[in-house]
């Protein structure tokens, strides 16, 4: 799970909404907060560009029997959000918690497409179960976010899960909606253990943001259940507005997003001591968009690192969580290296470097100038990688009967 501040960035999600604004679709249902109204975020067609141009491909090879790509007879009319670490306590206006990049992107792309959206809490349950209920049979598609997390968290602490997970989980298959478990953890543990919570929660599909994270797992996924590619893209609710022509532009430093400590002391002290004076991070949050907005102005370079960091070849998916944040305000980014099956999708916006060649890769980009590096990645993540042509390619919108 990301250990960088992306929570108070739903102020930006929900600074684009006023308070005349309507629900004529019914497309803005939040639990808790029924008085606050959503509008419905239109995207312009996204081109159908062909994958085989840009070296990489949006299938994935790990469906486990025919026929799971068979649209549904019975169209999807009502998308909910059930997200766990939504930090309850602070004075939110969505809980989206650290998976903000993916929901605020999902939900404007579904609410554009016509269809109800809901997000709530495990404390919203039985509300959320009235609302499938209330729905017709089959329309409805529950997608859970972090669920494997705290599943972990349940068998390694003193804080469980209640049970009543299970019992949820089997109400909501028994009512007729589709259970989609969107996979948000990197550890072999959590990958290793997948299968059998698939099994035992009645998931219909599982959703990740990493192309090596479903190498580890799809052969041991039932059949008929099958895992897509759904990874955060750019939404326009992420993009803050960074100038990237500003003077107040810090061209001679490298920035790490997110807090430092948590990388192993070993990989800290070697780019340390490669990247020496260039290299600055801060041990806190950073939490709202007018917050990003200033620091990926100031610090356009950008460092990406592993939590559990190996080299080389790597073993690492990319934080495509992290990703969608500073590709869409116009950052260069400079990354260890990751599996050579994410490598393949993220080449086109971002420069891989080996942690012995970073300084190197940096003095680099400075001899050449940032700006270039800023808007080509940018202008690509934009064009190839939003979250309409994520879920088009993926297959989620076909198999969910919306016609492009």
């Amino acid at each position: 799970m990301l250990k960088i501040g992306l929570l108070a960035t739903v102020v930006q999600c929900a600074s684009k909404i006023t308070a005349n604004q309507s629900c004529e679709l019914g497309g803005c249902n939040i639990i808790g907060h029924p008085h606050r109204a959503r509008s419905l975020l239109q995207f312009d067609q996204v081109p159908n560009l062909a994958s085989e141009e840009h070296g990489w491909t949006w299938e994935f090879p790990g469906y486990s029997s025919e026929g799971v790509q068979e649209r549904e007879e019975i169209p999807a009319t009502q998308i909910i959000f059930h997200a766990f670490n939504a930090h309850e306590k602070l004075e939110l206006n969505l809980p989206l918690g650290p998976y903000f990049p993916l929901l605020c992107g999902l939900r404007e792309v579904f609410q554009a497409r016509g269809l109800n959206v809901t997000m709530g809490y495990r404390t919203d349950e039985e509300k959320l179960l009235e609302l499938i209920a209330a729905a017709p049979k089959g329309s409805t598609w529950l997608i859970t976010i972090g669920a494997t997390f705290m599943h972990d968290r349940e068998n390694r602490s003193s804080e469980p899960v209640p049970r009543s997970l299970n019992k949820f989980f089997s109400e909501v298959t028994s009512l007729g909606a589709k259970l989609i478990l969107y996979q948000t953890e990197p550890s072999k543990h959590d990958l290793h253990v997948l299968g059998g919570l698939v099994r035992d929660w009645g998931v219909t599909e599982v959703w990740d943001y990493s192309r090596r994270n479903q190498h580890h797992y799809s052969s041991s996924l039932p059949p008929g259940v099958a895992t897509r590619l759904v990874p955060p893209g750019y939404a326009s609710s992420l993009d803050f507005g960074v100038d990237a022509d500003s003077k107040e532009t810090n061209e001679t430093s490298i920035f790490f997003l997110g807090d430092w400590r948590w990388r192993p002391p070993d990989v800290r002290r070697h780019y340390r001591q490669n990247l020496s004076m260039f290299l600055h991070s801060e041990n806190r949050g950073i939490w709202t968009p007018d917050e990003y907005r200033r620091l990926l102005t100031r610090y356009p370079i950008q460092l990406n690192v592993h939590h559990e960091q190996s080299c080389c070849p790597s073993a690492n998916g990319m934080e495509a969580f992290r990703m969608a944040i500073l590709l869409s305000n116009k950052a260069c980014v400079i990354s260890a290296p990751v599996d050579s099956s994410d490598e393949d999708i993220w080449r086109p916006f971002v420069r891989f470097s080996e942690p012995a060649a970073t300084k190197a890769s940096f003095l680099e980009l400075i001899r050449q100038g940032t700006n270039k590096c800023r808007v080509e990645s940018y202008n690509a993540y934009k064009q190839l990688f939003t979250m309409e042509m994520i879920l088009n390619r993926s297959g989620v919108f076909h198999k969910m009967g919306i016609r492009i």
